[in-house]
């Protein structure tokens, strides 16, 4: 189906009348990045053996609930700064919307769910095949990303059936790859190609209707064709949890806070616990890279201190022009105190 495409001078995706993503290409190479149909919804029985809201455990893929109900798809909308396609079907028990959501120079395909969850004692994913051929899968924690593997050979890899992520995951090999993004949901399994978003559970204990009602989320996929130090995963994995506050009014352009290279991230900005009126400042390096960079502000500075993360100074280093230069090592944080 022709009206079933989204598309964008980066990547084309192509639906089914399912709802399954059944093509994704990287169009400035050319690359398809699926190995078959994606934003597949796969349910399980769910019973764990002692921690009904906390535990998932190993045996639930040997227990699949069977979803064969069809899809409402339709086109919503398609303009010049974004396109939407509609899903609705059924889970089960029960009722799922989506609108899948491709802006204009984006790279990044956007899940806008809704599910009135019905269910008990069973496990909600949603899958993502690629044909990226790796070993490992990473996934960001605080300040940095983990690598795990994504297969089975040794019982200790097996035993990393389900690990969390926080804003997104990633396959990649050589120069391209493709992320999987979230905006809550923190449990996400991969086995070889396929990385499979854990999105609702339904224990019974300690509250038996605990997880029954409306639920909203986000979820997106992301392909990318360069080597993933060079990609835009982790800018968009904060555009999507951090959107864009817009007002109307103008203020000139101006930057608060630039930093020289992109895989050094600026994470929180605050005035100092201690009340003096400083300025803290908290970066981090996100990409496992040795990395000099210069920081500067868009603000007069009397003098600036590197701290511990309880905001003690540590040490004072030299301003020039309101510009900073720092060195960060692999995933290393950075705390400083400014003062204005």
């Amino acid at each position: 189906n022709e009206e079933l495409i989204l598309e964008n001078a980066l990547i084309r995706a192509e639906f089914n009348a399912r709802g399954e993503l059944v093509s994704l290409t990287d169009k400035p190479t050319g690359r398809e990045m699926l190995s078959k149909p994606s934003n597949r919804f796969r349910m399980y029985r769910d019973m764990s053996f002692f921690f009904d809201a906390w535990d998932i455990d190993s045996y639930y893929e040997n227990q699949e609930v069977a979803l064969v109900s069809d899809a409402e798809v339709s086109v919503e909308y398609k303009g010049s700064v974004e396109s939407c396609i509609l899903i609705k079907r059924k889970i089960n028990q029960s009722c799922l919307t989506q609108r899948v959501i491709l802006r204009n120079n984006s790279r990044r395909l956007d899940f806008e769910t809704e599910v009135d969850w019905r269910e008990t004692h069973k496990l909600l994913k949603v899958d993502f095949n690629t044909n990226i051929c790796t070993d490992a899968m990473l996934s960001e924690i605080p300040f940095g990303y983990a690598k795990r593997p994504n297969h089975k050979s040794r019982q200790y890899d097996a035993d990393r059936f389900e690990v969390c992520n926080h804003k997104w995951s990633v396959l990649c090999e050589g120069k391209r790859g493709v992320a999987v993004l979230n905006d809550g949901k923190y449990g996400i399994s991969a086995d070889g190609g396929t990385m499979s978003l854990t999105l609702l559970r339904a224990a019974t204990s300690p509250a038996k209707f605990a997880d029954k009602g409306v639920h909203r989320f986000t979820y997106s996929v992301m392909p990318f064709s360069e080597n993933f130090a060079d990609s835009a995963v982790v800018e968009e994995g904060y555009a999507l949890n951090c959107p864009v506050l817009i007002k109307q009014g103008f203020a000139g352009k101006k930057s608060f806070i630039h930093v020289s290279e992109k895989n050094i991230v600026v994470d929180t900005v605050k005035y100092a616990e201690d009340g003096s009126g400083d300025i803290v400042i908290r970066m981090y390096e996100c990409k496992s890279i040795n990395t000099d960079c210069k920081v500067h502000f868009g603000f007069d500075v009397k003098s600036i201190y590197v701290t511990n993360m309880l905001e003690q100074n540590l040490a004072q280093v030299d301003v020039d022009g309101n510009e900073l230069a720092l060195h960060f090592k692999t995933f290393e944080v950075i705390t400083v105190r400014i003062k204005v």
